[in-house]
This record gives C-alpha cells, structure tokens and sequence, in this order.
C-alpha cells in the first residue's frame, strides 16, 4: 500500500477504533500487517487494508521492549514472612 510506511499517521476505518488517528510503528508488508498505536488507539496489530494513510509522518524511533523484571520464587518470600513476632513490624490496630 502506497503512503503506509513506519511513522506514517493513518486512520483507521475499521473496528471499534474507527475514524481514529493512529501512527504506524512497525510494518509487515509480506504478511499484510502493522503494529499502531495513538493517543486514543490501543497498540496493537491491525491489517494494513483497515488503515487510511493521511499523508503526514512522525518521527519514530525503534521500539524498545522492556522486559519484566524476574519475581522472586514464593518459598523466599514465605521464610521473610516467617519469623518472630519481636522482629516482625508492628502493624497499627484500631
């Protein structure tokens, strides 16, 4: 599709996000899709023949995917948990 490239500004005109602006930030054009996202567009995957490019770009630069952080396995919390009733912080009662 003619126009539709990555900082593209495009809306979209189909789905619950219709007549929406939203701007390309990555593109799939072998499989026909484009990750958006916007001010009032959820990010998500959407098919490149639901999008209306405008003409205007935006800068964007390459996603960065944070990853979370690892968590701590339950038996550690539980043995901080466990302990004295002196060493334990007194919890205010009403």
């Amino acid at each position: 599709m003619a126009g539709l490239e990555v900082g593209a500004v495009c809306i979209k005109t189909k789905g619950r996000e219709a007549g929406r602006k939203a701007v390309v930030l990555e593109f799939d054009k072998k499989k026909g899709f484009a990750i958006i996202g916007g001010k009032y567009v959820k990010r998500r995957k959407c098919n490149i023949m639901h999008l209306l490019p405008t003409g205007e770009t935006v800068d964007v630069k390459k996603l960065e995917i944070k990853k979370p952080k690892p968590k701590k396995p339950k038996k550690e919390i539980e043995e901080k948990k466990k302990g004295k009733p002196a060493e334990r912080k007194k919890g205010k009662k009403k």
